[in-house]
């Protein structure tokens, strides 16, 4: 008797813990992307152990890329307006296509080059060591995308 009771505690307690599991994953990728950035900027200062000058010069970088970001944002809406546009016509107008490609691709392209330049930033301002331990989150964070996603 006991044993049936254990055994549906235990399972009870393991999908709860799945169930509860996918609920944080879940709110993870709904999160606005400031709450994921002030997210990050709160875990490199505890987990490299910035200074205030640091933090400060974390957080200017963060809000520049996110002014970045939400310069770009409306483009993904006027894209998928003009694909929903030429789905409903009768021919595809392939030069329209082009055109919204190349648009888009510069705009990778700016977005890129921000990234670069901030990351450089980024990495300026951190002291030899926490560059190390940087490298190191890195190298395992990189792990965790070999596993799940190659």
């Amino acid at each position: 008797m006991k044993f049936k009771i254990l055994k549906k505690f235990f399972l009870f307690l393991v999908l709860g813990g799945v169930l509860f599991g996918f609920g944080c994953s879940r709110h993870w990728h709904n999160a606005p992307i400031e709450k994921k950035a002030e997210w990050i900027v709160k875990h490199l200062s505890k987990d490299l152990d910035l200074d205030e000058k640091q933090i400060q010069e974390t957080n200017k970088i963060k809000d520049e890329l996110l002014k970045k970001k939400e310069e770009i944002k409306g483009f993904r809406g006027k894209m998928f307006n003009e694909l929903i546009s030429q789905v409903k016509n009768e021919k595809i107008d392939q030069l329209k296509l082009k055109a919204l490609t190349d648009e888009k691709t510069a705009r990778d392209n700016e977005m890129h080059k921000v990234l670069i330049a901030k990351f450089t930033e980024f990495h300026a301002i951190l002291k030899p060591e926490q560059r190390v331990k940087l490298a190191e989150k890195m190298e395992k964070f990189k792990g965790k995308i070999d596993r799940h996603f190659w």
